[in-house]
């Protein structure tokens, strides 16, 4: 204790003791691996359960498992912050889940049926309608994350739909494509010359 005066003031301040560091007794042959203290540093690893929902950012308190006190005392607690590792087919929106699927053309046009995993592990068959275009994004409910702790409904998969254009064909669907082509000139031609017409438009 340190009692300082001056004029019309007194003030006291209190420290711990530089020698036993306020624990009231100092070891006079201390241990060549704790110093005295009673603990040493070491690394351990251990196993933690993640509840579901949890998100980048948030963190676990595990009481009693960080570091102990010297000479006996209690030991600490553990935060581990929780950091998300990305994925390579899901992005992650709050409790809702992103994807994209390349869907052959020929469903697009026609119509047809995609499976696509699921975040079980599983797999869900999801109806592309006749005539859905690249960038349509179909909603499957209860297909996301689960809220923290499992409180509340459970998110959505939101699947972006995109076009898969094939690269291998053989000579027979080279000549469909090329007659498909002919049979759609005049009303692609038509649909392009609107879309000119209506830019021209833009800037008179």
């Amino acid at each position: 204790m340190r009692r300082v005066s001056g004029g019309f003031f007194q003030m006291v301040s209190e420290s711990a003791c530089p020698t036993c560091n306020g624990m009231g007794e100092v070891i006079a042959n201390p241990c060549s691996h704790c110093r005295g203290e009673g603990r040493v540093q070491e690394t351990e690893d251990i196993s933690i359960k993640i509840p579901a929902g949890v998100a980048e950012g948030q963190y676990l308190n595990l009481r009693g498992e960080g570091n102990c006190g010297p000479r006996g005392g209690a030991c600490g607690d553990l935060l581990a912050v929780i950091a998300e590792k990305p994925d390579d087919f899901y992005t992650r929106e709050g409790d809702d889940l992103h994807c994209e699927i390349k869907v052959p053309v020929h469903k697009l046009v026609l119509g047809g049926t995609q499976r696509i995993p699921t975040l079980d592990g599983g797999e869900v068959q999801i109806k592309i309608a006749a005539g859905t275009q690249a960038g349509s994004i179909l909603r499957l409910r209860e297909q996301g994350l689960y809220p923290l702790n499992k409180r509340g409904d459970r998110g959505s998969l939101y699947v972006n739909i995109g076009v898969e254009i094939p690269k291998d064909l053989s000579r027979e669907e080279k000549e469909l494509y090329q007659k498909l082509a002919e049979l759609r000139h005049d009303k692609e031609t038509a649909q392009e010359e609107s879309f000119l017409e209506k830019m021209k438009n833009l800037f008179k």
